[in-house]
């Protein structure tokens, strides 16, 4: 199967039309032009993507894909962070710059294990050249830098805390995702879109229904979809469904 046709199956198989899965993020026109190969995504967009469809992004990669940034990805996912690095080494363009960062971040925490922290404090200065850095890369680095015997801004606890559930999540342990949650103490709307996520995993669907009810309505109008369509909420869901038409 193609990359279009496995996003076109997920999709699919998922339950989502191309206007739920595309979110506020992609039109419904590129979408299609994914799905029949007449376009290609980026590695941000197909990151968006594969998260929203709960695939890992080395489901849509072809193992024997020769394209350095496939095969990066596929290596990443694998833990392989040097080897990542190296496919990565001679790319640069902006959209590939989440890879590195992963790359760097997980090559610089492998060092630190080695007892080479002189080495993984010059993997955490090449971050400093990427561009679109995120909060949570800032963040991780500097947690980072402190363990590599430099001095950093660290960030707060519960900064900490929700960078790890993040990670958790994504790793699909949702279980450890809300354990991580409970402990935080300032809970804003990313918190509850979160919360949310991880209790539908769990198939705790009324609490995750109440903890999405106080995060943005559009951002997670499919999940709360789903959530009533699992408690036989059909007003509820038909609501949802109709707020993602808007």
């Amino acid at each position: 199967m193609t990359l279009g046709e496995k996003l076109k199956a997920a999709r699919l198989e998922a339950g989502l039309s191309q206007r739920q899965l595309c979110g506020d993020r992609l039109t419904r026109n590129m979408l299609s032009l994914l799905e029949h190969g007449s376009a290609k995504p980026s590695m941000d967009t197909l990151q968006y993507l594969a998260a929203r469809l709960g695939r890992p992004m080395r489901y849509f990669l072809d193992d024997g894909d020769a394209d350095s940034p496939a095969q990066a990805a596929n290596a990443l996912a694998a833990g392989e962070y040097p080897r990542a690095l190296e496919l990565l080494a001679d790319i640069g363009e902006p959209e590939y710059a989440p890879l590195k960062a992963e790359a760097l971040l997980g090559a610089a925490e492998m060092a630190i294990a080695a007892g080479k922290r002189p080495y993984a404090r010059k993997l955490l200065a090449q971050l400093d050249e990427l561009p679109l850095r995120t909060a949570a890369v800032e963040d991780r680095k500097n947690l980072l830098l402190n363990r590599a015997g430099a001095s950093a801004p660290l960030p707060e606890i519960d900064e900490i805390l929700l960078l790890k559930a993040e990670r958790a999540a994504q790793s699909g342990d949702y279980t450890r995702c809300a354990a991580l949650l409970e402990a935080v103490e300032s809970r804003d709307e990313a918190w509850y879109l979160l919360r949310g996520k991880a209790l539908f995993a769990a198939g705790r669907y009324a609490e995750a229904r109440t903890a999405l009810e106080r995060a943005p309505a559009q951002t997670c109008a499919a999940l709360l979809e789903k959530c009533c369509l699992e408690l036989e909420d059909y007003k509820g869901a038909y609501y949802y469904a109709c707020l993602q038409k808007k």
